[in-house]
């Protein structure tokens, strides 16, 4: 008595890479978009880590050398400091060695605080764009190759179930691709704001607080 044993081949895997390169044409913007993607995020954080420093020291060495009337003191040291805050500060001083009033220098501070974090949220809005074609993209070319796959089908007149299946599977990693792309950026658009949107915070806590100091009647009376 003979026993045979069929031994079942794997079936084959493919890479994600290799599916993605069936994916067609389609995959290349999607790619393309994530590139950028990648690139905005990396340079927008490195920037706001940059123009985000806050030297714990300054405020109080600039409110001492106004204490002592020493405007230039102050304005020297806020040109040795790095980040957005100091070019606030600066501002500020700038405005009272011009002779402007208390609300002059709020003024200008705010103004230039505002430019500032306009610089640092301004390429946000091409996240957001990118959030929003790269599943657009996914979604059209899934849809390309759904529409070749049934062009075929009604070119052979035939329904073969595995070439269905097997052309749907290849042409919805676009849809996968694109989706995966519009979330990442989606993910890194919000986060980015929401750092700017604390530092924002934080100026502007600082700028209160600041005025606060010059409006105290002893502190201007030796500063001016």
């Amino acid at each position: 008595m003979h026993i045979f044993f069929l031994q079942a081949t794997a079936p084959k895997t493919e890479s994600f890479l290799d599916i993605a390169i069936k994916g067609g044409y389609v995959m290349i913007p999607i790619l393309l978009l994530f590139v950028l993607a990648l690139f905005l995020f990396v340079e927008r954080l490195l920037y706001y880590f940059k123009m985000s420093r806050m030297n714990k020291h300054m405020m109080p060495h600039i409110k001492e050398q106004l204490i002592k009337g020493d405007l230039n003191a102050a304005i020297q040291h806020c040109d040795t400091q790095d980040g957005a805050f100091p070019i606030v500060v600066h501002t500020g001083l700038k405005s009272m060695s011009a002779g402007g009033d208390l609300k002059e220098v709020e003024a200008s501070m705010e103004s230039v605080a505002n430019i500032l974090f306009t610089r640092i949220s301004n390429p946000f809005s091409i996240l957001g764009l990118i959030a929003g074609i790269a599943p657009m993209l996914g979604f059209l070319g899934t849809i390309l190759g759904i529409i070749k796959i049934f062009s075929e089908i009604a070119a052979q007149d035939n329904i073969i179930i595995g070439t269905i299946a097997g052309g749907l599977y290849i042409k919805m990693v676009t849809s996968f691709a694109g989706l995966l792309v519009g979330m990442l950026a989606y993910i890194a658009y919000h986060f980015l704001q929401f750092l700017v949107e604390r530092f924002a915070l934080k100026v502007e806590t600082e700028i209160f607080e600041f005025m606060t100091f010059l409006k105290q009647p002893q502190q201007v009376k030796k500063a001016s």
